[in-house]
């Protein structure tokens, strides 16, 4: 779905999806939606804004 950070396409993909249930990628910040910041061939950018108000990134790589 868009985005609905106010983010632009000059920092930002602009899309941002939903891990419903208890599900959450890589560490668990408490927030459910994850807008793509960046995606290349062997990594996406992730940014998530936690239950506690802070933005967390994280960066996931082809291993």
């Amino acid at each position: 779905m868009n985005a609905t950070s106010g983010s632009t396409s000059s920092n930002s993909t602009t899309i941002q999806f939903v891990v419903h249930g208890n599900g959450i990628i890589n560490i668990g910040t408490g927030g459910v939606t994850y807008e793509i910041m960046a995606i290349t061939a062997s990594t996406v950018t992730l940014r998530n804004i936690g239950t506690d108000g802070n933005a967390w990134y994280q960066k996931l790589k082809v291993k």
